[in-house]
């Protein structure tokens, strides 16, 4: 509701939120499985990349620090 995150990557976040409960609390009806393992993975990477790595390098660019490609 702060405006970080966009509709849908809220929705992405609450997604690992809950995958991830299930994950800590073993329950034999509704276990996590390998695929769930990797797309939980996938989507903490995409969240982590939104939230820190392109901000720092946007902010970098606009200071002239950034690296060449």
């Amino acid at each position: 509701t702060d405006g970080d995150l966009t509709k849908d990557l809220g929705e992405w976040a609450h997604e690992v939120r809950n995958l991830g409960n299930d994950g800590g609390h073993w329950d034999p009806i509704s276990p996590v499985t390998a695929e769930d393992a990797i797309a939980l993975s996938e989507l903490v990477g995409g969240l982590f990349e939104y939230l820190f790595v392109l901000p720092a390098k946007l902010s970098a660019r606009r200071q002239g620090t950034a690296s060449p490609p």
